[in-house]
C-alpha cells in the first residue's frame, strides 16, 4: 500500500485518502481507511503529477485532512440574517422553521437581505485551510462568499453545480467561525449544500467517485470498479483482434480481469487475465457470433461485469468469374437480377447477372437480404454527361486568368461590371480558376440540357462572399420569357464557402440556366444544374414524398432534414425495418455529377459491405450514409469539389452510426473520408485514408459528439516521395466533443495545406489530430476529455507557398484546444520538419486551452520547436509534460530562431503561458532544457516548472530496511513525502526549479525560484528520524543508511 503526505499531489485519490485523516462534522464517524495499489513513478495523476506549496503545520498522520460539513447536520440555531434595513425582520425561530436544511431557501422579505449561516468548525491543527463549497442545481444563477475565522473570500464563487474553491485562509487556532452568505444582490437568499475544508492546496473534490455528488464520496473505503465494452462488434476471420476493454477503479486499486467465452465457436488460447487480451478469430465459412463476459474485481472484493458479441465476418474469396444461382450455397433462396428495380422479398440472395444501368436510383431493397453484385458495375444517375448535358466552362476554366467578364466563354456577364476571371491562389475555390464578380453584378450561366423529366435536379454555384446573401434562380427555356422554376438565397456567415443550390423537381426535359446575383463582391466557381438525391442501393424506412409537383417539400428543399429518396415516393417501393443488408463483390458508381447522391444509402436496416467499391462525383455525392454499418476490405472513393456547408462536420465522403466497424477499407477523396458523428462504440481498423479536403475542419475522420471510438492501426495519408502516393490535403482526425475514446498505433503523414477560402491569409493548419472544445468549462457535459492517444507515428512537413505570400501555413501533429477535462498522449512519435522560415510544423500546437493535456514518454524529433504553447489560437495553460524526448535535427532549409529551445511560448494579445509542469523529460541534439522561446507581442503571463523523480533507498546494517518508513522532502516553498515500500525504497518528484515573468519578445522577464536543495527527512517506523539534504536533478537518487 502506497500513502502520500499533505502537500503532494503524486498519490491516486483511494492512495490519499487511505494516508488522510478525515473529520466529519455533524455526519458520524462512519470512515475507514482504504488500500490503494503501489504508485507508478511517472504516470499521470500518481508519481510525478503535481507539486504543492502548504505552510499548513502538519497533524501527524503524513496526510491531508478533510473536514466535512453537510448542510443538514449544520444545527439550526447557527442559521441568521443580517437585515439589510428597519423593514427586516430579524425573526430566528421563524426562519429556522422555515428553512430546516439549506437546499430549499425561499424569499424571506422583499427588498434584498443578506442572508449567512454561521457555524463554528474545529479544525485538528492551525495552518492553512481551503473551502470548497458545492450546490446541488447545476447552472443555479447564484453566488455566495465566504468568511472564514474572519477572512473573507476574494470574489464569490459557487454558481456552477460543481465544488469551487473559494480560497485560502491561515488559522492560528483550531476553533474558528466559518460563515457563508449569499453574494446575489437580489430579494432571496441561498446556500451551497455542502462545505469541505481541506490542508491540501491540490485536493480537488471533484475527482472524488462519482465526482463527488456527495461530500463523504471524498471519504476512505471501497468503491466497485467502473468499465466500458462495446456490447457489439465485428471482425474479420482468421485475424487477430483485440478486445478494447477501458476499466478504472474510482480509489486507484489494482484491478484483476477475468475473460470467458460464453458463445460460438471456441477461439484459441488466450491471456485471460489481462485487460485486453488478443484473440485470433477462428476461421468460419458464414458470419459467426461469439460471445465474451469479463469480469473486473479490486482487492476488496467488489467487481464489474460486462460481455461482448464479437461478430466474425466470413472473409469472403475473390471472385474467379461471375456466378449464377445454381453455384450458390446459402440458407436463403436465390434470385438473379438482370436490371435495376425492387428487390422486395426478405430472405433473399439477391445475384446479379449483369451490368446495371439507370438514370435516376437503380436498386431499392427490403431488409434481411444478401445482394450479392457478382463482379458487375451498378451505375446510376447515368447519361448526363457530354455535350450539351454539361454546362459548359462551369468552372471558368476555359479562360485565362485576368480575361474580362466580356471574354469569359460561354457566360453572359453583360450584367456584371468589373467582373473577371481570377487563379485560385487569389481565391481557393475549385480548380485552377474562378470568377470575380463586384458588388450588384448579375451572372447568366449556358443553357444545359436536361434529358430525363419528373426527376430531382439542383443548380449549383460555388461561393465566397460572407455577409451578403447569394440568390441563385434555375430558370427554363420556354419559347418565350425563361420560366424560373426554382430560386433560393443563402448567406455565407463565416466565408468559409458554400455550394449554393435550389432543388426543383416535376418539370419537363428541357434547357436550363443558372441566374446569380449578390450585393456585395463575390468569387464563383463550380457551377452546374445535375442531378440529385438518388442513390445506387437504397433502403430507407419510409420515402418523402414533395408535398406538390414543381414544389418540394422543405427538408428536401434546404437539407434541414431526412428526405428519402423523394423520386422514388409513391412508387409502392420496399421498405426495411430493423433487419439486416449484406452487400458484396462488385462496384457501384455514379454516372455522372451530381449533388446530395448516395452510392448506398441505408436507413433502418444494419448493413455490411463487403469486397465492394463505390465510385462518386459531386457536392455532397456520399458513398455510403447508413446507420450502424460494418464495412470490410471495400474501398469507397468520393470525388466531392465542395460542400454545402462547411460547418457541418457530417459532410464527408461517407458517414456511420453508432456501432459501426470498419476494417481493411480505403477511403480516398472528400471533403474528408469517414464521418463518425455521434456514432458511439464505432471501431476504425487497418484502413487507409486519403483526404482531399480543401475547405476548413473536415477531417479524414470526424469524431463530434462521439464516446468510445476505437481508431487503431490506420494509416492516413502517404509518404510523398513514394511514386504510387495518392495526391492528398488536409487533415487526418478531428476530436469535437468526444470523450472516452482512443486513437492507438496509426501512422499519420502531414504535408502543410495552402490556406482556404475562408482563411486566405494569415495562419491556416494542417493537422494530424485536433482535439477542441473551445476551452469549454471544466467538468463541461460537451467537453472533450478521458480521450488516449497512443502508439501513434506522426510524420509532419510544412512549406511555404510563393503564391500565396500571407499565408503562414502549419502542419502540426495535434492542435489541441481543450478545457474541460484531461486528454493523455503517451508513447507516440512525432518528427516535424519545417521547409521554410515562413512555414511552420510543431508536434503540439496548443492554444485556447487553460488544461493543456497531458503527454508522456512521447518522443519529439524536430529541425525547430517542437512545442508551441500558448499558440496563435490563443492562451494555454496547466499542460503536463513527463518523461519525453526532446530531439532537435539537422535544419538544412533555413537557420531557426533561438535554435536551443524546444519549446516556444506566447504569441500576441497577452496570452498567458501559464503552468507548464516539466517531469523528468530529456533534451538532445542540442536543445537545451532551460532554453524556451518567447514570442508575445505584448506582455503577457508565463510560469513552468522543473521537476524530477528520484529514488530514496533507506537501509539498515547494509540490508534494505524491511519496515514502513517515510520519506519527506521539504525544499523552498514545497513539501512532498512518500512511503518505501518492502524494498525500502521510496519514490519521489520533486522540483528543481519554478519560472515566471512576463513574456514579452522584446523584453521578457525572470523571475527563478530554485526550490532545490531539499531537506530530506526519514522517519522509520519504530526508531528515530534521519535528516540530510539532497540536491534534485536529472536521474537524482539518494541512499540512506539507518543509524
Amino acid at each position: 500500500m502506497s500513502n502520500g503526505s499533505r502537500g503532494t499531489s503524486n498519490l491516486s485519490l483511494a492512495a490519499l485518502a487511505a494516508a488522510c485523516t478525515f473529520v466529519s462534522v455533524g455526519c458520524g464517524d462512519d470512515t475507514q481507511p482504504g488500500d490503494s495499489g503501489d504508485v507508478e513513478a511517472g504516470d499521470d495523476g500518481e508519481a510525478g503529477d503535481g507539486d504543492a506549496d502548504t505552510g499548513a503545520e502538519s497533524d501527524g498522520t503524513g496526510g491531508p485532512t478533510l473536514v466535512i460539513l453537510e448542510a443538514e447536520s449544520i444545527p439550526v440555531n447557527e442559521y441568521w440574517v443580517v437585515c439589510p434595513g428597519p423593514d427586516c425582520e430579524d425573526d430566528r425561530t421563524a426562519t429556522a422553521s422555515a428553512h430546516g436544511h439549506l437546499m430549499t431557501r425561499e424569499s424571506l422579505v422583499t427588498g434584498g437581505p443578506e442572508g449567512r449561516i454561521r457555524t463554528t468548525v474545529t479544525l485538528p491543527f492551525a495552518g492553512s485551510w481551503y473551502l470548497w463549497a458545492k450546490s446541488a442545481r447545476a447552472g443555479a444563477e447564484r453566488a455566495w462568499g465566504a468568511s472564514f475565522a474572519g477572512t473573507d473570500v476574494a470574489s464569490p464563487f459557487g454558481t456552477s453545480g460543481r465544488w469551487e474553491n473559494g480560497g485560502e485562509f491561515h488559522v492560528a487556532g483550531p476553533a474558528v467561525v466559518l460563515e457563508v452568505y449569499d453574494a446575489t444582490p437580489d430579494a432571496y437568499w441561498d446556500y451551497p449544500d455542502a462545505f469541505l475544508l481541506t490542508d491540501d492546496p491540490a485536493f480537488d473534490p471533484n475527482d472524488c467517485p462519482g465526482g463527488g455528488a456527495q461530500a463523504t464520496d471524498c471519504l476512505p473505503g471501497n468503491h466497485a470498479p467502473q468499465i466500458h465494452l462495446r456490447p457489439a462488434d465485428a471482425a474479420e476471420e482468421n485475424a487477430p483482434y483485440a478486445f478494447d476493454l477501458t476499466a478504472e477503479d474510482p480509489d486507484g486499486d489494482p484491478l484483476t480481469f477475468a475473460w470467458t467465452q460464453t458463445a460460438g465457436p471456441a477461439v484459441a488460447a488466450f491471456d485471460a487475465t489481462a485487460r485486453r487480451p488478443e484473440i485470433r478469430t477462428p476461421a468460419v465459412d458464414a458470419d459467426t457470433t461469439l460471445s465474451f463476459a469479463v469480469t473486473v474485481s479490486d482487492p476488496g472484493g467488489l467487481t464489474a461485469e460486462a460481455t461482448i458479441d464479437l461478430e466474425v465476418l466470413d472473409r469472403l474469396a475473390p471472385l474467379a468469374a461471375h456466378r449464377t444461382c445454381a453455384e450458390i450455397t446459402h440458407p436463403w433462396p436465390c434470385v438473379e437480377v438482370s436490371s435495376c428495380g425492387s428487390l422486395p422479398e426478405a430472405n433473399r440472395y439477391y445475384l446479379l447477372t449483369r451490368d446495371l444501368t439507370a438514370s435516376g436510383t437503380c436498386l431499392l431493397t427490403t431488409d434481411d437480404v444478401v445482394i450479392d453484385l457478382n463482379g458487375y458495375t451498378v451505375t446510376f444517375d447515368a447519361g448526363f454527361d457530354g455535350g450539351d448535358l454539361d454546362l459548359q466552362n462551369g468552372g471558368f476554366e476555359a479562360n485565362a486568368v485576368g480575361d474580362p467578364g466580356s471574354a469569359v466563354v460561354a457566360w453572359d456577364l453583360s450584367a456584371a461590371p468589373g467582373a473577371s476571371v481570377v487563379s485560385t491562389w487569389e481565391m481557393p475555390l475549385v480548380g485552377d480558376k474562378a470568377l470575380y464578380v463586384p458588388a450588384g453584378g448579375t451572372i447568366v450561366s449556358p443553357w444545359v440540357r436536361l434529358p430525363v423529366p419528373d426527376r430531382s435536379y439542383r443548380g449549383q454555384i460555388v461561393q465566397r462572399g460572407p455577409g451578403a446573401p447569394v440568390t441563385l434562380a434555375v430558370e427554363r427555356q420556354t419559347g418565350g420569357a425563361p420560366e424560373v422554376v426554382c430560386t433560393r438565397e443563402v448567406t455565407d456567415s463565416l466565408g468559409g464557402g458554400k455550394a449554393v443550390f435550389c432543388n426543383f423537381h416535376g418539370q419537363p426535359a428541357g434547357l436550363y440556366r443558372l441566374r446569380v446575383t449578390s450585393t456585395r463582391d463575390q468569387y464563383y466557381d463550380a457551377a452546374d444544374i445535375v442531378p440529385a438525391r438518388n442513390a445506387g442501393l437504397g433502403a430507407v424506412g419510409y420515402y418523402t414524398a414533395y408535398e406538390i409537383p414543381d414544389r418540394p417539400s422543405h427538408v428536401c428543399n434546404a437539407d434541414d432534414g431526412s428526405c428519402h429518396l423523394p423520386d422514388q415516393a409513391g412508387s409502392g417501393g420496399p421498405t426495411c425495418d430493423g433487419g439486416r443488408i449484406d452487400v458484396r463483390h462488385g462496384t457501384i458508381v455514379a454516372g455522372s455529377w451530381g449533388m446530395k447522391s448516395f452510392g448506398i444509402y441505408v436507413d433502418r436496416a444494419d448493413l455490411v459491405v463487403r469486397d465492394v467499391t463505390v465510385r462518386m462525383r459531386g457536392v455532397n455525392a456520399k458513398t455510403v450514409e447508413a446507420g450502424r454499418a460494418y464495412l470490410f476490405q471495400s474501398t469507397f472513393e468520393a470525388d466531392m469539389p465542395w460542400v454545402i456547408d462547411r460547418e457541418d462536420i457530417s459532410e464527408t465522403g461517407a458517414t456511420l452510426g453508432g456501432g459501426s466497424a470498419v476494417w481493411g477499407c480505403e477511403f480516398v477523396g472528400g471533403q474528408g473520408c469517414l464521418s463518425l458523428a455521434h456514432a458511439d462504440g464505432a471501431t476504425v481498423r487497418r484502413s487507409r485514408f486519403i483526404n482531399r479536403a480543401t475547405v476548413t475542419n473536415h477531417y479524414a475522420i470526424s469524431l463530434g459528439g462521439s464516446e468510445h471510438v476505437l481508431v487503431e492501426g490506420n494509416t492516413f495519408n502517404c509518404v510523398p516521395e513514394d511514386p504510387s502516393c495518392v495526391p492528398f490535403s488536409g487533415s487526418g482526425i478531428l476530436f469535437y466533443r468526444t470523450r472516452h475514446s482512443e486513437v492507438r498505433d496509426n501512422e499519420f503523414h502531414v504535408v502543410a495545406a495552402r490556406c482556404d477560402a475562408e482563411y486566405v491569409d494569415g495562419v491556416f493548419t494542417t493537422n494530424a489530430l485536433r482535439l477542441t472544445d473551445y476551452d469549454a468549462a471544466p467538468g463541461a457535459a460537451d467537453g472533450v476529455f478521458g480521450n488516449v492517444v497512443a502508439r501513434n507515428r506522426f510524420d509532419l512537413r510544412a512549406d511555404a507557398y510563393p503564391q500565396m505570400p500571407d499565408c503562414e501555413c502549419y502542419a502540426n501533429g495535434v492542435f489541441y484546444s481543450v478545457g474541460a477535462g484531461d486528454n493523455v498522449f503517451e508513447d507516440n512519435e512525432f518528427d516535424s520538419e519545417a521547409r521554410s522560415p515562413a512555414a511552420y510544423s510543431y508536434a503540439a500546437y496548443i492554444g485556447a486551452s487553460h488544461n493543456g493535456g497531458v503527454w508522456r514518454r512521447n518522443t519529439f524529433r524536430t529541425n525547430d520547436k517542437a512545442v508551441w504553447f500558448s499558440s496563435a489560437y490563443g492562451p494555454a495553460a496547466n499542460a503536463r509534460f513527463v518523461g519525453n524526448t526532446f530531439e532537435r535535427v539537422a535544419n538544412p532549409y533555413y537557420a531557426p530562431a533561438a535554435p536551443e529551445a524546444a519549446i516556444r511560448l506566447g504569441y500576441c494579445c497577452g496570452y498567458e503561458a501559464d503552468s507548464l509542469d516539466l517531469v523528468d523529460n530529456r533534451w538532445t541534439g542540442g536543445f537545451d532544457r532551460n532554453a524556451f522561446w518567447f514570442t508575445s507581442n505584448q506582455p503577457a503571463p508565463y510560469s513552468f516548472a522543473f521537476r524530477w523523480t528520484g529514488t530514496v533507498t533507506v537501509t539498515l546494517e547494509g540490508e534494505r530496511f524491511p519496515g514502513d518508513a517515510i520519506v519527506t522532502l521539504a525544499g523552498t516553498g514545497e513539501t512532498v513525502a512518500a512511503h518505501t515500500d518492502g524494498t525500502g525504497a521510496a519514490t519521489l518528484t520533486a522540483t528543481e526549479y519554478r519560472q515566471s515573468g512576463t513574456n514579452n519578445r522584446e523584453s521578457t522577464t525572470r523571475e527563478r525560484v530554485d526550490v532545490t536543495p531539499h531537506v530530506l527527512t526519514v522517519e522509520p517506523a519504530g526508531r528515530g528520524p534521519w535528516t540530510g539534504t539532497v540536491t534534485v536533478g536529472p536521474d537524482w537518487t539518494q541512499h540512506v543508511e539507518l543509524p
